[in-house]
């Protein structure tokens, strides 16, 4: 606020150029530092482009805008632009400040960072071990900067299964990382989570459980963050190798209630669900020896499982997963309890993903009946199954079937929902499409245009939707 209010009097007074541009690059600068990234890039191009008339495209102001410009754009997954932008600030300051300066070491490893992001190892190491190799000559050996390229070298090098060497960065990043931050410090302990990992390919077992264990013990990763899941997990692995069931045990529960944590919150691409079906599969392994066969967290543990083999496309395994939760949750619950119809909801969703309609409607059916005898007709998960049921109708053509059972779902979420919500658009789109595929255009204009309306308010009309 001090900042605009700075501006709007300099721009009162008729201050100059150059006073002007260095106070709209420091507001954007602040605008990133507040994570508000394109207020940041309006400012940030707007003090560029004044830097350039002002200077001259080889200046060293022109090279930190585009410095500053270049991380705004990588922070929004600009990528292209990002390195760009920094390779043209590399020039300018290797022009006016030659190749050894700090501020080069710097660039080259921001360079570096967006090579990473963009997947281009060799290229971003190629960065680093530059970044690296200028420091070395500006800067103190105890310096942090080294303990920070070292990982992202090791890093690029994990990637490439460069193992040895990236085992090498890693165990002096630790090392220096420890020195400056602490041993409860996150920097560290993430230091000492990846020379873990490096050890797994390795083949290390002991010295990779070793680093999980220290990483763990420091303090240092935050408690909802993946890593210090996956540190869990992997001790959940040694101790069941080793025979100790019941640290085993304990230590994969760790593992998944953080996982489940990171999915709840939409912390979880679809690669890191293979983390959490290895976690569920050794579960299911020691309860057997727990609980026996038959019991409800084996039944829970199925469940579970199931829905991440869905996620990772795994649907036959999924198929197995829910019909075991199925009869799990008969035998302990009845066979009309929720849980029930909640497995059956998902298993026939499954069928239908891999073509088996018949089983999928009948899943479906089974579910809606137990809803409906439990909730009522006027309930979000009934309009949920009806939705579903009638997905799976319109599969089969069986279109006179599938209109009353989106109509159902559709009047209960007008109901139920607030807003304009996407769920309501989804049933009116879907209504859409059978009134089109009967040839009725009128009925099928009339929804596909409320849904439209709905989703333009929902999400925009950049949306893919």
């Amino acid at each position: 606020e001090c900042l605009n209010e700075h501006l709007r009097v300099l721009r009162k007074l008729g201050s100059d150029d150059v006073e002007m541009s260095q106070s709209v690059l420091i507001l954007g600068n602040s605008y990133q530092e507040l994570g508000e990234f394109d207020t940041a890039k309006h400012h940030l191009s707007e003090a560029l482009r004044m830097m350039i008339a002002i200077h001259g495209p080889n200046h060293l102001d022109v090279a930190l805008a585009l410095f500053r410009l270049g991380i705004c754009l990588c922070e929004t997954n600009h990528y292209e632009e990002s390195l760009d932008k920094f390779q043209e600030c590399l020039r300018i300051r290797i022009m006016l400040l030659g190749n050894r300066d700090v501020e080069c070491a710097n660039t080259y490893e921001s360079i570096g960072i967006v090579q990473q992001k963009m997947e281009r190892h060799e290229d971003s190491v190629h960065s680093f071990e530059r970044a690296l190799a200028i420091k070395k000559t500006s800067l103190d050996d105890d310096d942090e900067d080294f303990g920070v390229l070292m990982h992202f070298i090791g890093n690029s090098l994990f990637a490439l299964k460069k193992y040895i060497n990236a085992l090498s960065y890693f165990e002096d990043s630790t090392e220096r990382k420890k020195m400056h931050y602490g041993i409860n410090d996150e920097e560290y302990a993430m230091a000492v989570v990846d020379k873990a990992a490096t050890y797994v390919k390795l083949g290390d077992e002991t010295r990779a459980m070793e680093s999980y264990h220290d990483a763990i013990e420091s303090g240092g990763l935050p408690s909802d963050s993946w890593e210090l899941g996956i540190a869990h997990k992997y001790l959940g692995g040694f101790f069941f190798n080793k025979n100790m069931f019941d640290a085993s045990f304990e230590s994969y529960n760790v593992a998944i209630r953080i996982f489940e944590w990171c999915i709840d919150n939409g912390q979880v691409s679809t690669l890191k669900y293979d983390d959490i079906v290895q976690c569920y599969t050794h579960l299911l392994e020691l309860e057997d020896d727990r609980s026996g066969p038959i019991s409800e967290s084996r039944g829970t543990i199925c469940y579970k499982l199931a829905n991440c083999y869905v996620e990772v496309n795994r649907h036959e395994d999924a198929v197995l997963m829910y019909r075991e939760a199925i009869m799990i949750q008969s035998q302990i619950f009845g066979a009309d309890h929720l849980s029930v119809a909640n497995s059956l909801h998902n298993l026939g969703n499954c069928y239908r993903d891999v073509g088996d309609f018949d089983k999928s409607a009948d899943c479906l059916s089974k579910s809606l009946s137990l809803s409906t005898a439990a909730f009522g007709d006027d309930h979000e998960d009934v309009a949920d199954t009806c939705h579903c049921l009638a997905v799976t109708m319109t599969s089969r053509c069986e279109l006179d079937d599938a209109i009353p059972l989106f109509e159902r779902a559709l009047a209960v979420r007008r109901k139920k929902l607030v807003g304009q919500d996407t769920n309501i658009a989804s049933s009116l789109y879907n209504l859409a499409v059978v009134f089109q595929m009967k040839g009725q255009w009128n009925n099928a204009m009339r929804y596909c245009k409320e849904a439209l309306k709905i989703q333009r308010l929902s999400l925009g009309d950049d949306n893919p939707v």
